[in-house]
């Protein structure tokens, strides 16, 4: 690997799953947490040029995010000793969940292959991590669900 550059940009070498969830999870907290903001900023402000100024924002987080995303796959198919050319598959219907699914899920090359030596263990504090994310990504999702429940009692 380059000296130069830290890891976590690079598209060379393995990445295990619990890594490669918390990455992903990041890359997409990071835009859906300022289209909250402009959401509410939008809402609240009386000018639309804030929330404009912000709609233009996310839309720009979103591209060196998709980068990240792309990087971070290829390393995690690098994992099961496969190119990221595979990453195409994303875009075929049904394949792609399979795909995303198994990135998550299975297990990648146990011992050295041909993209590197597997990644170091995790950490406590990365499956710490780990969970907290799970929690916070399910009460988000109760939260979500008995808003949309209650909106639709109104009517």
């Amino acid at each position: 690997m380059d000296s130069y550059a830290p890891s976590i940009f690079q598209s060379r070498g393995r990445i295990g799953r619990l890594r490669f969830f918390l990455y992903m999870s990041t890359m997409i907290f990071i835009p859906a947490a300022l289209m909250l903001l402009a959401i509410l900023v939008g809402v609240s402000s009386s000018s639309d040029g804030a929330g404009v100024a912000l709609s233009l924002i996310v839309m720009l987080a979103w591209i060196p995010c998709m980068v990240m995303m792309v990087l971070h796959c290829t390393r995690r198919l690098n994992d099961f000793n496969a190119t990221g050319w595979w990453l195409l598959l994303y875009f075929v219907p049904f394949v792609g969940l399979l795909i995303g699914l198994a990135l998550l899920f299975a297990p990648g090359t146990p011992g050295p292959n041909r993209h590197g030596v597997p990644s170091t263990p995790n950490s406590d504090a990365e499956k710490a991590l780990c969970v907290l994310v799970v929690i916070m990504s399910l009460v988000v999702l109760m939260a979500s669900i008995s808003i949309i429940d209650a909106g639709s009692l109104r009517y």
